[in-house]
């Protein structure tokens, strides 16, 4: 049988409907808000739901078995029932909040927004702040280096060495501030030398191997680009598309370890390392942690470790024991020394900790919040906006999104402060 066959026959029909209403409800959402503005919408939010609801079916496969083992899959099939219900209804409870919000009146969040658009500008729009990240990111740069590092394997290395993992996080966040600030800069002004940062600031973030976050700014780049110019075109996120996803498969590929320059790399494997991989695994993953779950819920153990990432994790044993990577991990048998955490989903950090309940208020509520973001970035142009100032609203919207998505879901939460550093420089 075909993996959607599979699919199809090992769940109910409630869980197939449940699952079909959630990535439906998410596609439509998605089609509406395209047709009534275009590019004005960071869509990226909703990759960390359609992706991974349209990659169910394979989750199911018994072509798994060529990334994980029998045993390890008898376990995650026992337990995928129940974690495919749980990401579909926790996606159906932000939908609701995410329409809420973006029907509500008041101006209450607009100004938290506009305040955040107007500390962005003034601090990453000058350019003593672009030469100082640019100085920053060459020197941790350079010291990874002399550290072992190989470009496109900056999460390997923070794994062969746990004590370099908080200047690799940092290197990531600031780099994502500095592709950004180069791009504005560079669509902003023009010239060879500003295209030029820009370039090395984008060469910066594929050395990180960091393949998700790098794809996903460039993508909001173009996001951004396109709304300042009011385009409407299809045709060019269909190219991105045809280009990035390759790309991501050559980045996974080289970061696994592999030497893309041989002519006998295996395409065929890299198709099936996209498909049944973890490039989209978070309902498998879910299903995973499910599997060695006890049902006694934390009670905010891993948010209050995810909250406090200034703390060295080798002089907290709380952190140790309970920061999301290593819980997720252990829970799932892995060996956390090996494994940086299992990505099971936004809201799955939740459940675990407080239950179904606390689930479904935080994913209405986060909902509402992202809604109302929305309706900000929507808003008609003033007269008076500069070209600069409308790209800017994407940059500011890319950050805040960031920032609430790391609130709810806490393994990057470093990248948070980071940004709220940047913003309270100027």
């Amino acid at each position: 049988m075909g993996d959607i066959e599979i699919f199809l026959n090992t769940l109910g029909t409630f869980d197939v409907l449940l699952w079909a209403t959630a990535l439906g409800g998410c596609i439509a959402i998605v089609v509406n808000l395209y047709l009534r503005f275009g590019y004005k919408v960071s869509y990226f939010v909703f990759a960390g739901f359609i992706p991974p609801l349209i990659f169910t079916p394979f989750a199911l496969s018994l072509e798994n078995a060529k990334v994980l083992d029998n045993e390890v899959l008898s376990f995650i099939w026992a337990k995928y029932k129940d974690a495919l219900d749980l990401f579909s209804f926790s996606t159906l409870c932000f939908l609701l909040g995410y329409y809420l919000g973006s029907q509500l009146s008041g101006n209450t969040c607009f100004r938290l927004f506009d305040a955040v658009k107007i500390r962005l500008q003034r601090t990453t729009g000058s350019k003593a702040f672009i030469y100082g990240l640019l100085c920053v990111q060459t020197v941790i740069l350079c010291f990874l280096l002399t550290q072992g590092l190989e470009f496109g394997r900056g999460s390997s290395l923070g794994f062969e060495n746990t004590t370099l993992r908080p200047i690799i996080s940092t290197w990531v966040s600031l780099n994502t501030v500095f592709v950004m600030s180069c791009f504005v800069d560079y669509v902003s002004f023009k010239g060879i030398w500003r295209g030029f940062l820009f370039i090395i600031a984008v060469a910066f973030s594929f050395a990180t191997g960091q393949r998700g976050v790098s794809l996903l700014v460039l993508f909001q780049l173009f996001l951004i680009y396109a709304s300042a110019y009011n385009l409407r075109t299809i045709v060019i996120p269909v190219l991105m598309s045809a280009v990035l996803v390759p790309a991501a498969l050559l980045v996974a590929s080289f970061r696994g370890g592999n030497d893309i320059t041989q002519e006998t790399i295996n395409f065929e494997d890299m198709v099936s390392e996209f498909l049944y991989g973890n490039q989209f695994s978070d309902i498998r993953d879910f299903a995973w942690i499910l599997s060695g779950f006890d049902g006694n819920y934390l009670w905010g153990k891993t948010y209050f470790a995810g909250y406090t990432p200034f703390v060295p994790a080798f002089l907290s044993e709380f952190r140790q024991q309970w920061g999301w990577g290593r819980w997720s991990t252990e829970v799932a048998g892995l060996d956390p020394l090996l494994h940086g955490g299992l990505r099971s989903g936004l809201f799955s950090e939740a459940y675990f900790n407080f239950g179904p309940v606390f689930m479904t208020i935080l994913a209405i509520l986060f909902g509402l919040f992202l809604g109302r973001l929305t309706a900000w970035e929507c808003q008609p142009a003033s007269p008076g906006n500069s070209f600069r100032e409308r790209l800017y609203v994407g940059f500011a919207t890319y950050v805040i999104m960031a920032i609430s998505i790391n609130i709810v879901f806490t393994p990057s939460f470093f990248e948070s402060l980071i940004y709220t550093g940047i913003l309270l420089l100027s």
